[in-house]
């Protein structure tokens, strides 16, 4: 029979810093996205007696994860968060470079913002996680067809939302350009 508790201490440390990336990129705070993966694992530890049942394991985390993210936007909407944490790169040497990538990342990140919530937690599913539509409708319990509509409101928004950082092959055609072909 399985260690229970060697089986949870692998599974939470394999998955944490995944799961906290997902509630982050849903958040945008980092130190709430880590409660909401704590809270996420102290359940599944207190219902430790059912882990073994679990057939997807991962998916189940990833599902409970995203909707407790969104449960906390749902909750906290008045908040803004002040430890938006954004990856410091390597130095460069271009300082033009560097506030231009500054500020796209900004737009980025404000553009993920105005996103609605459960949107936000699908794109970044797919786009951050890299799941696959199918894998995010088994994940979120939803079906396959939403992950698609949300997934094609998410890109015209952020479409919409960055056209100034956009190079030509990823706006949206006007219809000149269409006529053009």
């Amino acid at each position: 029979m399985p260690d229970i508790t060697l089986d949870f201490e692998h599974l939470f440390l394999t998955r944490f810093p995944v799961l906290c990336n997902v509630a982050f990129r849903i958040t945008r705070n980092k130190k709430a996205a880590e409660d909401i993966v704590q809270d996420v694992f102290l359940k599944l530890w207190q219902n430790k007696h059912k882990l073994e049942e679990l057939g997807n394991q991962r998916g189940y985390l990833y599902r409970c994860t995203a909707n407790a993210a969104i449960d906390y936007l749902k909750s906290n909407k008045n908040i803004i968060p002040l430890d938006v944490q954004r990856p410091n790169g390597p130095a460069v040497s271009n300082g033009e470079k560097l506030m231009i990538e500054k500020e796209l990342e900004h737009e980025i990140e404000k553009a993920m913002g105005q996103l609605p919530q459960k949107c936000r937690a699908i794109f970044v599913l797919s786009r951050y996680e890299g799941l696959k539509y199918r894998e995010i409708a088994e994940h979120l319990q939803i079906s396959v067809k939403t992950v698609e509509t949300q997934m094609g409101i998410a890109l015209a928004k952020l479409r919409e939302n960055l056209q100034p950082y956009l190079t030509r092959e990823f706006r949206a055609p006007v219809p000149s350009e269409k006529a053009e072909g």
